[in-house]
């Protein structure tokens, strides 16, 4: 078992936020994007870190609203401790989280 990163984590944290907001447990999404239940949830307990492409799959299976660079986006603010709300550095900024001078 390896460690995963602060912002591994803060993706996973996207994707259980996720899951948690439409209801969906780790076996339905690992059914609907077609992998593994033990794969989904190595990856939802932080062991391993989801792949961009994971992601992507997610994303179209959970009809998530958000593009995948927002997606992302969202973590980075979660990883740098910012609260992603309007008007916060993370939605000011770019997709690394950096704030316009």
């Amino acid at each position: 078992m390896g460690a995963t990163t602060a912002f591994a984590q803060a993706v996973a944290a996207e994707v259980r936020a996720e899951l948690a907001a439409q209801r969906i447990s780790g076996s339905e999404l690992a059914k609907r994007v077609g992998l593994s239940q033990n794969y989904i949830a190595t990856r939802l307990r932080d062991e391993k870190p989801f792949t961009l492409d994971d992601i992507e799959m997610i994303r179209s299976a959970l009809g998530a609203a958000v593009e995948c660079h927002e997606f992302i986006a969202r973590a980075w603010a979660r990883r740098s401790g910012r609260d992603g709300v309007e008007g916060s550095p993370a939605r000011r900024g770019d997709a690394a989280g950096e704030t316009e001078p």
